[in-house]
């Protein structure tokens, strides 16, 4: 350890030696200055607050430029100072000198001459003017010049000589600024075209938020790239105080990281923005401290801000990693790009800091990023050009198809007349068949509308999938054998839409996996965390029983680093609701329900509401009086649309809700330029058409009259002794009997099976708003028809059942 230390003596000696040996000097050659600009860089003496043109006087102190006095001696912030150096050249002739940004005023003497000065030197902060900006001055023809800086700074954070002071000839003097002026005006005007060209195109999408990010982005890095370097806005800008350019300059600094955070969050379709709300609530901060404070105070947040944006790298890094892993499209490569803004941003820390003078590659680099992006958003709108297209051919397929269709139709007509002529003519009336006046009265409904009953391949069908979830990022794997599978389209069409409301809920999964089972196709998503709604076990059995009244089911699996959700489509055809038919509670509103498949909707409404089912027409309307006409259009027809014109204007109080296929929205147009309608669009849930249906109905909290109140009383009792019973005459629990019973859902917590349902009909508290009385009286049945009750126990049920039946009645 002692040579080590002996040498690093030795070293730190022969150091202190050359310092104080050092000269401020620079001798140039010709060679140097035949190749362009050459930099005076190097040590300058230092007269720490003094001002003064005396170049001979002692040197006391001095320091390296360009560079900061704070940090290179014991030196405050904020104070004046000249700096002395020498320049000594090959020949007597004119030259040209750069002068860089130097906080915040500087004044140049040049051979005992006051040749330049940019703002006001002063020994105080009220007498001095701030200014910034490079500028070239023609220097007298000379061999040597003695420089003299008179700089003083009361109003930036850091005092000293930003960038190098630089001598040219004439023959290179236009390298020293306009060159690089010049590189930054294009800079600026390519990026401006470009954000303006995306910003044009985002609005002939909707106003897509991407391309809207993207823009602003770009518009806050081109503003900034003219207010920082060269300062040519400055320049443009020369009646502006300082002060305000300053201000302009951080807030665009502190306005741009947001901004391609959530550009970057946007355009992979990212449901968690924590990180982008947080860096935006700092910056949002930030840029209002800046609106107000001094410009000694606010010019301290730019390494707040650099050190954000150096999070904000790590944080895109770890996610495109991530997306990556997850094979999302445009991941690789939007990674490769912002590994060159990576470079920029460090670079620009570097830079700022004076440990290098590479401006142009800050230039050149973020250009490279913001053309690499462009294209990744380019890639993007090809795809959804591509989709478009595809759509756009399904339905020019689907449009030829119908076509066809009608021509056949008409064929099916002018044969079928055909043959009532003949029969006519031959046989008389009796021998027209029924099948035959069915085909002339309805041939549309022969020929198309049993295409819903169609069942489709895999393959078709998952074509669909995927140019559906093209856009999504997911990757699909197929475990099926699809060219033997076919499923139920109508299932399949709901279910895809149902799926596409799943992942605007829960998120994006990493994959999707289609597999086959011996009666239904299972789509197996894969997250790669429990999803933040499914946290509960209530949360996953409302989303099981919403599936499952759509004839769907759900089963979920937690495993290591993945939680899958598996949906099964049946293979078999869709239940189908009654053609004509009456169910559901006596005692309720009566709702007229149109729809071959809304089973959803009759299942939710069955306990609290009368159903009818059927076409309604006005002589149905006068029969049964429905308060409520739900109109489902999956199977539209004009027929349909003209019943509903028919009934509107014979009817005009009657509430309608439309059933509106999601991927046929364009129907709606037409019903409502009839008049204003509520409408679904499917698939919908069942808090939805409980919520629309009493919007419609305009059913407000319930009555609290003596008449319900008892009946209510009497349900509970009625629950009450019923399980009392069970318990005593069969020794098994109420779940026992939910399950035995079919009527009370059982849920299973851990080991332990719960009654959540039949419990809140056990106390007149927690007693629904809306019992369901048909499972209350069907509950009491239940345990008459399976215990064996003593007589007692046995008429003091049934005197429950009686009046419960007799107020229930009355009410």
């Amino acid at each position: 350890m002692k040579p080590l230390k002996y040498l690093l003596i030795f070293v730190c000696c022969l150091f202190l030696m050359n310092s104080l040996q050092a000269k401020p000097e620079t001798v140039i050659d010709a060679q140097a200055l035949e190749q362009g600009p050459v930099e005076l860089d190097g040590f300058w003496a230092l007269d720490w607050r003094v001002l003064h043109t005396d170049f001979q006087q002692t040197i006391h102190d001095g320091i390296v430029l360009p560079g900061l006095w704070h940090k290179q001696g014991p030196y405050d912030r904020f104070g004046f100072a000249t700096l002395r150096h020498r320049a000594v050249l090959p020949k007597l002739q004119s030259y040209h000198l750069l002068v860089p940004d130097a906080p915040s005023a500087i004044s140049v003497w040049v051979n005992g001459q006051n040749l330049f000065q940019r703002g006001q030197v002063a020994r105080t902060q009220d007498n001095e003017s701030p200014k910034f900006g490079p500028e070239v001055i023609k220097l007298p023809p000379a061999k040597e010049y003695e420089i003299i800086l008179h700089v003083s700074n009361f109003h930036h954070k850091d005092g000293g000589v930003f960038h190098s002071i630089q001598i040219a000839t004439d023959a290179h003097h236009h390298e020293l600024l306009e060159s690089r002026k010049f590189v930054t005006i294009m800079t600026f005007t390519l990026l401006m075209t470009l954000s303006i060209f995306l910003l044009i195109s985002g609005l002939q999408r909707s106003w897509n938020k991407v391309h809207w990010f993207f823009s602003t982005f770009i518009w806050c890095i081109a503003f900034r790239s003219v207010l920082v370097g060269d300062r040519v806005a400055y320049t443009w800008l020369s009646d502006l105080d300082w002060v305000i350019l300053q201000r302009i300059e951080h807030i665009l600094l502190f306005m741009a990281l947001p901004l391609f955070l959530y550009y970057f969050q946007t355009f992979f379709r990212l449901r968690n923005h924590w990180f982008a709300h947080v860096v935006s609530i700092m910056s949002l901060v930030i840029s209002l401290i800046t609106l107000f404070a001094p410009a000694h105070v606010f010019t301290y947040f730019g390494p707040v801000a650099q050190a954000m944006g150096l999070c904000s790298v790590i944080y895109i890094v770890v996610t495109c990693v991530l997306l990556i892993r997850n094979k999302t499209p445009y991941s690789i490569l939007f990674l490769s790009s912002f590994i060159v803004l990576a470079v920029v941003v460090i670079h620009d820390y570097i830079y700022t800091h004076l440990w290098i003078n590479s401006q142009p590659l800050a230039h050149f680099g973020l250009m490279a990023f913001i053309i690499m992006q462009s294209y990744l958003l380019w890639l993007q709108r090809r795809q959804e050009n591509r989709l478009m297209h595809y759509v756009k051919t399904i339905l020019d397929e689907r449009s030829i198809q119908i076509k066809n269709r009608i021509q056949d139709i008409s064929h099916v007509y002018e044969s079928c007349l055909s043959q009532v002529k003949h029969a006519l003519d031959n046989n008389g009336y009796e021998a027209i068949s029924s099948e035959l006046i069915s085909n002339i009265q309805q041939p549309e409904r022969t020929m198309l509308m049993s295409e819903l009953d169609d069942q489709y391949p895999l393959d078709e069908l998952l074509a669909k999938v995927r140019h559906y979830y093209y856009l999504s990022g997911i990757n699909i794997e197929v475990k099926a054998q699809s060219s033997n599978v076919k499923v139920a389209a109508e299932e399949f069409i709901h279910s895809l839409l149902y799926f596409a409301r799943m992942i605007e809920r829960f998120g994006s999964p990493c994959k999707l996996v289609v597999k086959e089972s011996d009666a239904a196709v299972v789509f197996e998503y894969r997250f790669l965390r429990v999803p933040g709604d499914l946290q509960t076990s209530e949360d996953m059995d409302f989303l099981k029983a919403s599936l499952s009244m759509q004839g769907l089911s759900l089963d979920s699996k937690q495993k290591a680093k993945r939680f899958l959700l598996s949906v099964s489509i049946p293979k078999a055809g869709r239940e189908e609701l009654p053609i004509e038919h009456m169910t559901g509670n006596n005692l309720g509103p009566n709702i007229w329900l149109e729809s071959r498949s809304g089973i959803l909707v009759a299942k939710t409404l069955k306990d609290d509401y009368r159903l009818s089912y059927g076409q309604l027409n006005a002589e149905q309307y006068m029969r049964h009086r429905p308060e409520l006409w739900i109109l489902d259009l999956h199977d539209f027809t004009l027929d349909q649309f003209d019943r509903y014109n028919r009934i509107r204007q014979e009817f005009p109080d009657l509430p309608v809700i439309l059933m509106v296929p999601a991927f046929q929205k364009s129907l709606l147009l037409k019903f409502m330029r009839v008049a204003n309608v509520d409408y679904w669009l499917t698939p919908i849930l069942e808090e939805e058409v409980i919520i629309g249906v009493q919007k419609a109905l305009n059913i407000e909290q319930p009555t609290t009259s003596q008449a319900v109140a008892d009946v209510r009383e009497l349900a509970v009792n009625v629950i009450r002794e019923s399980l009392n019973l069970w318990q005593i005459y069969t020794g098994k629990s109420k779940a026992h009997l939910a399950e035995s019973s079919k009527l009370w859902r059982v849920y299973m917590d851990g080991s332990t099976a719960k009654t959540r349902t039949l419990d809140k009909y056990l106390s007149l508290q927690t007693l629904p708003k809306k019992p369901r009385w048909e499972t209350v009286l069907r509950t009491a049945g239940h345990v008459l028809e399976h215990c064996d009750l003593k007589e007692q126990d046995k008429q003091t049920l049934n005197c429950l059942v009686q009046q419960l039946n007799q107020q229930l009645a009355e009410t």
